[in-house]
């Protein structure tokens, strides 16, 4: 088995980002408010999260403030060799892709994520 070590990105989220290679930006999140950041692939390698903590890579207070309906830890984006996923972290209110809950959603094609009630991100992949 394999396993995926999560730490804290907060430079994997910088712009611009258009050097191919590792550093390379795999797709763009788009966030509350218009703003946007690119994911760039050796940060997905090792894990991006989402969530109300300090920790994560885009807090709640970076998406616009969303209320309590956010779990500390949400979710992760991270890419392994079967894919690009996001990953619900067993957060207490659930995450939608396109309307439908589970647990881990492919991010290969474009991407409406819901976090708990309320907390919309768009994920776009680059060609």
């Amino acid at each position: 088995s394999e396993s995926t070590l999560v730490v804290h990105l907060r430079p994997a989220l910088e712009l611009p980002d258009v050097e191919p290679g590792p550093r390379a930006a795999l797709g763009v999140l788009h966030l509350p408010g218009g703003r946007c950041c690119r994911l760039r692939a050796d940060a997905l390698d090792r894990g991006v999260l989402v969530g109300r903590n300090d920790r994560c890579a885009l807090t709640t207070d970076e998406l616009g403030g969303a209320d309590g309906m956010v779990s500390r830890v949400h979710i992760a984006l991270v890419r392994d060799p079967m894919g690009l996923w996001a990953i619900d972290t067993a957060s207490t209110n659930g995450t939608r892709a396109s309307g439908t809950r589970a647990r881990a959603f492919s991010m290969e094609r474009t991407l409406s994520l819901e976090l708990g009630s309320g907390l919309k991100l768009r994920w776009v992949p680059l060609p």
